[in-house]
C-alpha cells in the first residue's frame, strides 16, 4: 500500500468517526464498471474492472492487511484460499503479496462473478499464473444449491446460497429482490483437500450468510489447525454456530476493527 493510500484510508477513517463523511453506500458507486489500476506492494500494480470506489483506489478492506502484518502472519510463500472472490480484488492482492513462490485458489459461484474474475486475471498476466480458479460454491457438502445472485456490478456481492437464507441487515431489500435463482455446484473444503488441492496458510472467507457451511464442511481442515481464518460474519446466528465450530478446534478468535458497520457483520480473524 503506497503511502499515498494510507493517508486517504486514515483520512477517511478519520471523517467517519467524528460524523462528516458517511460510509460508501451502493448509491455512491459509478453507474458504470471503470478500469482501475493500484499499487498493491511498491513496484507492484494491479489492474481491474469495478464499480465499487474502494476497490479502484486499493484501499478495500485494508484492515485485513493490517492485521495480518500486525500480527506476523507473512504472505509470502504462503497458498491462500480465497473463498467468495467476487471480482478478485482479494485474489490479485494475495497473489502479489504472496510473491512468485505463492498460490492463491479463488472460489466463486456466480458466473456473471468469474466472468469479471476471469477478466480481470487476464489484466494482470504478472499475477494470473499464481491463481487458480474453482467455479463452485463452498458449502457443507459437494453437490448442487441455488444460488440467489446478479449479472449487475453495483449488487453482485450480495448473493447468497438459499440454504443460508438471506444476511440480516445487509443492504436494503429492494436490491435483494432483484436477485435470481441460478442452480451452482457446491464443494466441501474437506473435499478439495482429498482431491489434491494445495492445503492453505491463509483462508479468507466472504459468502454472504454461508460461513458456518463453509465450516462444516472444513473439518478436516480445522483439524489440521496450520490455518489461519479470515471471516466476514453476516448475522449473529451465523457468529454464533462460527464461534461454536472453530472453539471445537481451539482456535483463538478476535473481532477486527473495520470501522463503523452494520450491528450485525463484521470480520473475525481465527489462529491455532
Amino acid at each position: 500500500m503506497s503511502a499515498l493510500q494510507k493517508i486517504k484510508t486514515t483520512a477517511h477513517r478519520v471523517l467517519r468517526k467524528v460524523g462528516l463523511e458517511s460510509k460508501p453506500s451502493r448509491a455512491d458507486a459509478p453507474a458504470q464498471t471503470l478500469l482501475a489500476e493500484f499499487e498493491a506492494i511498491p513496484g507492484e500494480t494491479i489492474r481491474m474492472r469495478t464499480c465499487f470506489p474502494s476497490m479502484a483506489q486499493g484501499t478495500h478492506d485494508e484492515f485485513l492487511y493490517e492485521a495480518l502484518k500486525k500480527r506476523n502472519l507473512p504472505l509470502a510463500g504462503a497458498t491462500v484460499w480465497d473463498v467468495g472472490a467476487h471480482f478478485g480484488y482479494h485474489t490479485l492482492r494475495f497473489a502479489a503479496l504472496s510473491g512468485t513462490s505463492g498460490r492463491v485458489i479463488a472460489f466463486e459461484p456466480n458466473p456473471h462473478n468469474l466472468q469479471m474474475l476471469r477478466e480481470n486475471l487476464d489484466l494482470n498476466p504478472h499475477l494470473s499464473g499464481r491463481i487458480q480458479i474453482v467455479d463452485c460454491a463452498v458449502a457443507d457438502s459437494d453437490g448442487t444449491q441455488t444460488l440467489r445472485c446478479s449479472d449487475d456490478d453495483s449488487i453482485s456481492d450480495i448473493g447468497f446460497l438459499q440454504k443460508s437464507g438471506q444476511p440480516a441487515n445487509r443492504v436494503r431489500q429492494a436490491s435483494y429482490d432483484r436477485l435470481r435463482d441460478v442452480s451452482v455446484y457446491t464443494r466441501s473444503l474437506d473435499s478439495l483437500v482429498h482431491q489434491g488441492i494445495a492445503k492453505p496458510q491463509i483462508i479468507k472467507i466472504d459468502v454472504e450468510g454461508a460461513e458456518a457451511l463453509v465450516l462444516e464442511g472444513a473439518t478436516e481442515v480445522l483439524q489440521w489447525r496450520k490455518a489461519s481464518l479470515l471471516i466476514e460474519i453476516h448475522n449473529i446466528s451465523c457468529m454464533f454456530s462460527c464461534l461454536q465450530t472453530l472453539a471445537t478446534f481451539g482456535y483463538r478468535n478476535e473481532l477486527l476493527d473495520d470501522g463503523p458497520r452494520s450491528p450485525s457483520r463484521g470480520f473475525i480473524m481465527c489462529r491455532p
